[in-house]
């Protein structure tokens, strides 16, 4: 097999036939800028050139040198006929491309390509040898020899070197250019990886499977590892079905959905609100391939939301209630007022009531009998007691809506809690069926009890709140008892502890596992919000820094607890 024919066979091209040669990773002429050469021998534009030259003889090396100053290179060449020269060479010498014979001094190519791998694997290494055997150069073609010419074709050298160069240049920067890719592979992993809210990637369908997702995600539905929430079935997530299937048919729709709000459900089977922003990602044909999205746990910020909803209407409340007591206050006190008078003018001997009675022919021995045969004194005393609860009605009620500076300051829990109790009693609603008066109330205070920082209107709302779902449970249960409260007050470590109990019908495990989580409730669709609880821990562990819990079994009742540093919120 000559030369030409020997080429085709090992690299699909002959040497000999074609004026410029494809390199081995297929980077033909047309790859080649065309301003570099016009012609063999006309160079566009003459660049420097730094070339190894590996040759048993100094003379040998004269050839190579002529050929590429020809070509219009500035050449700055060593030559080297030793190994050790060779080793050194590549830490000390920049170079563009190393041409070899095939026997050196004291080394052949192969172990020149073995040194030049190592040391510097981006720099061309061309053959340049009519005396190795077809089995040889596939050798060292495929350990790393760009290409191999026959001395007797030594004018297509500057082509190949040029070629070489060029395709060793496009290599660096392919080789950079996929550093930077990767780099900004780990930097947007790492990204993904440290966001304060869940990502995940997964299939299309209602009932979906997850590809990928971050550590937050797995943190936020309970997961100890990403590898756990992977694997976890994704129809158990949402605490209604409906809520998934509308979910996916809404994405599914409209291409993303923006701000979404699922209930959603932890591995321990606790519920919590997510706000879900996504979007497909289609494949070629139009068909959605994966749905991209990111999940926020938003249950505390809707539980702070809605306190702050709260915080507003109470204080909108106030403004009403306080021209409104105003308003009632003036009234109350003529009517109680004149009812005194009335007494004072029916039952006292003074000399006015005398000298009026005789004028009517009369004495206030004959009214007073009719006063009593009447119970008109009865009556009025009536008209004084109704007119002071009322008065004390509105009293309790300011004392709560007051709250426009919304103040830190110490109280004593007993009696913020007496007050919460003084308004409950004013809270008759036929639709609860049933009527808070009518509730005993048994008090149990620690004496010297320590006082506590607080808000305590925010703390009358929290006592209300357990004080109106605990009288309806006692109202609508099943069990034959007189409802009954028992509020205790005393000191517990360095803090001072509040329970409110009743005798209702209690709850199971379930239920008081759940009952502090926004939107749960026992009650049937659209009677209450399920955030009365909520709002309340929100306001003692977040406001005040405290604790609440409960205590409860079937048929046991349940038993609230609070727990206020005496310190007051730090």
């Amino acid at each position: 097999m000559g030369w030409g024919a020997f080429w085709l066979a090992v690299r699909g091209r002959s040497v000999f036939s074609e004026p410029f040669i494809p390199n081995r990773d297929c980077i033909g002429a047309a790859s080649f800028p065309a301003k570099t050469i016009n012609a063999i021998g006309n160079p566009a534009m003459p660049s420097p050139l730094h070339v190894l030259i590996l040759k048993r003889r100094l003379e040998d090396a004269q050839p190579i040198k002529k050929v590429l100053r020809g070509f219009g290179y500035t050449l700055t060449t060593r030559v080297i006929q030793k190994v050790q020269q060779l080793q050194d060479a590549f830490n000390q010498t920049a170079c563009d491309v190393v041409i070899s014979g095939f026997k050196l001094a004291d080394f052949k190519v192969l172990e020149a390509l073995d040194i030049l791998n190592r040391a510097a694997p981006a720099i061309p290494l061309i053959l340049l040898s009519g005396s190795i055997s077809e089995e040889t150069a596939v050798t060292a073609m495929d350990r790393g020899a760009r290409d191999c010419i026959h001395p007797d074709s030594i004018q297509r050298l500057p082509l190949v070197v040029a070629r070489e160069i060029e395709t060793a240049r496009y290599r660096e920067d392919q080789k950079q250019a996929e550093i930077e890719r990767e780099t900004n592979r780990r930097q947007i992993a790492e990204l993904v990886r440290n966001l304060p809210v869940g990502v995940y990637r997964r299939t299309p369908g209602p009932e979906g499977k997850f590809i990928m997702a971050n550590p937050r995600i797995a943190n936020i539905f309970g997961y100890a590892t990403v590898e756990d929430f992977i694997q976890c079935d994704f129809t158990t997530l949402f605490v209604d079905e409906t809520d998934r299937e509308q979910s996916y048919t809404n994405i599914a729709r409209d291409g993303q959905v923006e701000g979404e709000v699922l209930r959603l459900k932890k591995r321990d089977g606790s519920h919590f609100l997510g706000l879900v922003t996504a979007h497909v990602v289609r494949d070629g044909d139009g068909d959605i391939a994966f749905i991209d999205g990111i999940i926020e746990d938003y249950t505390q910020r809707k539980v702070s939301e809605e306190a702050l909803i709260q915080s507003e209407k109470m204080h909108s409340m106030g403004g009403l209630a306080a021209g409104m007591a105003h308003e009632i206050n003036n009234p109350l006190a003529g009517i109680m007022q004149n009812a005194a008078v009335l007494t004072l003018r029916l039952t006292r001997d003074n000399p006015a009531n005398l000298e009026a009675a005789a004028k009517a022919g009369t004495d206030l021995a004959a009214i007073r009998s009719y006063t009593e045969e009447r119970g008109l004194i009865d009556l009025l005393d009536r008209i004084q007691d109704a007119s002071s609860r009322a008065a004390g009605i509105v009293h309790n009620m300011l004392h709560f809506v007051r709250k426009s500076t919304s103040q830190v300051t110490l109280n004593h829990l007993g009696q913020v809690l007496d007050r919460a109790v003084a308004l409950a009693e004013t809270d008759y609603d036929l639709k609860k069926k049933y009527d808070f008066r009518q509730i005993k109330i048994v008090r149990e205070y620690e004496p010297q009890l320590p006082a506590v920082k607080c808000e305590e209107s925010k703390l009358q709302q929290v006592f209300l709140n357990i004080l109106s779902n605990g009288a309806e449970a006692m109202a609508t249960s099943d069990a034959a008892h007189d409802p009954q409260f028992t509020f205790r007050a005393y000191k517990d470590d360095n803090m001072v502890r509040v329970e409110i109990e009743d005798n209702g019908p209690g709850m199971d495990a379930d239920t008081s596992r759940h009952v502090f989580e926004p939107f749960f409730t026992t009650k049937p669709p659209g009677v209450g919000t399920g955030l009365g609880l909520s709002v309340s821990h929100f306001i003692i562990t977040d406001n005040h820094k405290g604790e609440i819990g409960v205590r409860t079994a079937p048929e046991q009742g349940s038993n609230f607890y609070i727990r206020l540093p005496i310190q007051g919120r730090q």
